[in-house]
């Protein structure tokens, strides 16, 4: 029946960005990792380099 098959398609399509989502967040959390990281590196970098 059409109706049920549109919101098959609708809860699927809405688990996919739900997924996206999850994806994106943690992307996002590891750039801000790197970007502590090499902040981190570079303070270690500035200290080598004072000796």
């Amino acid at each position: 029946d059409q109706v049920a098959h549109g919101r098959d398609s609708v809860d699927r399509a809405q688990s996919e960005i739900t997924q996206l989502a999850a994806r994106i967040t943690t992307t996002d959390e590891t750039v801000q990792a790197l970007a502590n990281q090499s902040e981190q590196i570079g303070k270690v970098l500035d200290v080598i380099g004072s000796i």
